[in-house]
């Protein structure tokens, strides 16, 4: 590998400008009613849209019901794996590959030493942990092992976030309903006072608006997106892990190569030039 290559591997950014996505259930679903606030006091909309106890039958009963559907740990899976997902912009696979494709060449050429020229991709927690077991000299079947159990251990939370979301999002618009009746029974244990029909009905109304928009709107995108991040993620592991295992095993680059491009879609695949 040439020196120029050396310092690009040395020097590079390993991501994209930070890209906070959520760091806890509870923060997320606060945010969205401080930005629906925001949004109708923006637009002029003002009293009319915005009621007190609807937010806090729909949102507190929302967090409620989720908190409750899950043990600690799953909640805790969750969390981690939200901010292994939302901590910051990665690497492309096709940007990755090379990197690593890099990596595994200078390795060859200069030995362990060539380690330090990985500084850039130590920001990345998961390749930091695939450098220090190569560091470290075990076998390929162990360093493959270790990089493994990460992984599915990252997608198990995940997939436990994700399916934290939709209970969420499947909670809202009951939480709506509920606020629904709350309202109506408001309203009728007020006949007697036609004036004061106004705020149960808007209890009414507006629960059921919240709990819609809450559901549809924000939590069912949020848990999709969240999917397909995690799924980009493992694809990013899976490739760490192959060519950890590679290099461990003194593998060809060329063989690397190989092996890291049958993991991604054709159009990303790196064709990279002065491999041994």
């Amino acid at each position: 590998m040439s020196p120029t290559a050396e310092s690009t591997l040395a020097r590079a950014p390993a991501s994209g400008g930070m890209a906070p996505l959520v760091a806890a259930l509870p923060l997320a679903l606060a945010a969205l009613a401080l930005a629906a606030i925001f949004v109708c006091a923006l637009i002029g909309l003002g009293a009319p849209w915005l009621d007190l106890r609807s937010l806090l039958i729909v949102l507190g009963g929302t967090c409620l019901v989720t908190a409750l559907s899950a043990t600690p740990g799953e909640l805790a899976a969750a969390l981690g794996a939200l901010r292994e997902i939302g901590l910051r912009e990665r690497l492309s696979n096709d940007a990755l590959i090379r990197r690593l494709l890099e990596l595994a060449d200078a390795l060859r050429r200069r030995g362990p030493r060539a380690l330090d020229a990985a500084q850039a991709l130590r920001s990345d927690h998961f390749v930091r942990r695939a450098l220090d077991l190569l560091a470290d000299g075990p076998g390929a079947d162990e360093v493959s092992g270790v990089l493994a159990s990460e992984t599915a251990t990252f997608a198990e939370g995940a997939d436990t976030a994700s399916g934290l979301l939709r209970r969420a999002a499947e909670a809202a618009p009951a939480l709506g309903l509920i606020g629904t009746l709350v309202g109506l029974i408001e309203m009728l244990s007020k006949l007697q006072d036609p004036g004061s029909l106004g705020p149960g009905m808007a209890v009414a109304l507006l629960t059921t608006l919240y709990g819609a928009a809450l559901g549809h709107l924000a939590l069912s995108p949020l848990a999709t997106r969240i999917e397909r991040r995690a799924d980009e993620r493992v694809t990013a592991m899976t490739l760490v892990r192959v060519a950890a295992e590679g290099i461990a095993a003194q593998h060809p680059t060329r063989d690397i190569e190989r092996r890291l491009n049958a993991l991604v879609h054709p159009e990303t695949r790196v064709r990279h030039t002065g491999l041994a």
